[in-house]
Protein backbone atom coordinates (compact mmCIF):
# COMPACT_ATOMS: atom_id res chain seq x y z
CA UNK A 1 0.00 0.00 0.00
CA UNK A 2 3.10 2.27 1.08
CA UNK A 3 4.40 1.66 -2.90
CA UNK A 4 1.28 2.50 -3.94
CA UNK A 5 0.95 5.68 -2.52
CA UNK A 6 4.45 6.58 -3.40
CA UNK A 7 4.23 5.98 -6.49
CA UNK A 8 0.94 8.16 -7.25
CA UNK A 9 2.89 10.91 -5.15
CA UNK A 10 5.84 10.79 -7.58
CA UNK A 11 3.43 11.10 -10.63
CA UNK A 12 1.70 13.90 -9.01
CA UNK A 13 4.86 16.10 -8.65
CA UNK A 14 5.90 15.57 -11.83
CA UNK A 15 3.09 16.24 -13.21
CA UNK A 16 2.69 19.27 -11.69
CA UNK A 17 6.42 20.48 -12.65
CA UNK A 18 5.19 19.82 -16.33
CA UNK A 19 2.05 22.00 -16.80
CA UNK A 20 2.95 25.54 -18.79
CA UNK A 21 3.26 29.06 -17.21
CA UNK A 22 -0.10 30.89 -16.76
CA UNK A 23 2.03 34.09 -15.55
CA UNK A 24 0.23 37.48 -16.99
CA UNK A 25 3.11 39.12 -18.44
CA UNK A 26 3.38 36.44 -21.20
CA UNK A 27 2.70 37.50 -24.09
CA UNK A 28 2.63 35.75 -27.72
CA UNK A 29 5.25 35.55 -29.81
CA UNK A 30 5.45 38.90 -32.74
CA UNK A 31 5.95 38.04 -35.82
CA UNK A 32 9.54 38.48 -37.54
CA UNK A 33 8.96 41.90 -38.17
CA UNK A 34 7.27 42.62 -34.60
CA UNK A 35 3.21 42.77 -36.24
CA UNK A 36 0.86 40.01 -35.80
CA UNK A 37 -1.33 41.61 -38.02
CA UNK A 38 0.87 41.64 -40.89
CA UNK A 39 1.97 37.96 -40.40
CA UNK A 40 -0.17 36.21 -43.02
CA UNK A 41 1.14 38.70 -45.68
CA UNK A 42 4.51 38.50 -44.61
CA UNK A 43 4.57 34.30 -45.18
CA UNK A 44 2.38 34.79 -48.30
CA UNK A 45 5.32 37.62 -49.91
CA UNK A 46 8.19 34.96 -48.34
CA UNK A 47 6.36 32.08 -49.84
CA UNK A 48 6.03 34.03 -53.43
CA UNK A 49 9.50 34.98 -52.67
CA UNK A 50 10.89 31.23 -52.42
CA UNK A 51 9.05 30.08 -55.73
CA UNK A 52 10.77 32.67 -57.75
CA UNK A 53 13.99 31.81 -56.81
CA UNK A 54 13.30 27.67 -56.54
CA UNK A 55 12.43 28.88 -60.58
CA UNK A 56 15.49 30.87 -61.40
CA UNK A 57 17.50 27.65 -60.39
CA UNK A 58 15.60 25.41 -61.98
CA UNK A 59 15.87 27.75 -65.70
CA UNK A 60 19.34 28.24 -64.70
CA UNK A 61 20.18 24.48 -63.96
CA UNK A 62 18.49 23.88 -67.79
CA UNK A 63 20.44 26.08 -69.70
CA UNK A 64 23.85 24.68 -68.45
CA UNK A 65 22.21 21.29 -69.03
CA UNK A 66 21.48 22.31 -72.70
CA UNK A 67 24.99 23.89 -73.24
CA UNK A 68 26.77 20.17 -71.55
CA UNK A 69 25.05 18.53 -74.04
CA UNK A 70 25.46 20.71 -77.14
CA UNK A 71 28.89 20.45 -76.04
CA UNK A 72 28.76 16.63 -76.16
CA UNK A 73 26.86 16.83 -79.21
CA UNK A 74 28.57 19.55 -81.23
CA UNK A 75 32.60 19.36 -79.57
CA UNK A 76 32.04 22.94 -79.04
CA UNK A 77 30.36 25.59 -77.10
CA UNK A 78 27.41 27.55 -78.30
CA UNK A 79 27.82 30.80 -79.22
CA UNK A 80 25.03 32.05 -78.20
CA UNK A 81 22.35 31.06 -75.87
CA UNK A 82 19.49 31.58 -78.96
CA UNK A 83 22.01 28.66 -80.76
CA UNK A 84 20.66 25.93 -78.11
CA UNK A 85 16.91 27.18 -79.80
CA UNK A 86 18.32 26.71 -83.16
CA UNK A 87 20.07 23.57 -82.70
CA UNK A 88 17.00 21.93 -80.57
CA UNK A 89 19.03 21.69 -77.24
CA UNK A 90 15.94 24.26 -75.49
CA UNK A 91 12.40 24.66 -77.15
CA UNK A 92 12.66 28.66 -75.70
CA UNK A 93 15.52 30.53 -73.64
CA UNK A 94 13.26 30.62 -70.02
CA UNK A 95 12.22 34.45 -69.47
CA UNK A 96 14.82 36.49 -67.42
CA UNK A 97 13.71 37.75 -64.30
CA UNK A 98 12.98 41.42 -63.90
CA UNK A 99 16.35 42.59 -63.02
CA UNK A 100 18.35 40.07 -63.59
CA UNK A 101 19.73 38.86 -66.78
CA UNK A 102 21.60 35.72 -67.63
CA UNK A 103 25.25 35.87 -68.60
CA UNK A 104 26.79 33.31 -70.52
CA UNK A 105 30.41 32.51 -70.80
CA UNK A 106 30.97 31.08 -74.25
CA UNK A 107 34.83 29.98 -73.28
CA UNK A 108 33.83 27.68 -70.20
CA UNK A 109 30.42 27.04 -71.21
CA UNK A 110 28.97 28.31 -67.90
CA UNK A 111 25.53 30.47 -67.81
CA UNK A 112 24.80 32.25 -64.57
CA UNK A 113 21.99 34.21 -63.48
CA UNK A 114 23.17 38.43 -62.19
CA UNK A 115 21.73 41.56 -61.23
CA UNK A 116 21.30 44.01 -64.07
Amino acid sequence: MKTVVAVLLLVALLLTGCGQSTAPDQKPQPAADGNLVSAPTDYLKSTAQSQQRAVKTVDLAALNKAVESFYIQEGRFPKTLEELQEKNYLRTVPPVPSGMKFNYDATNGVVTLEKE
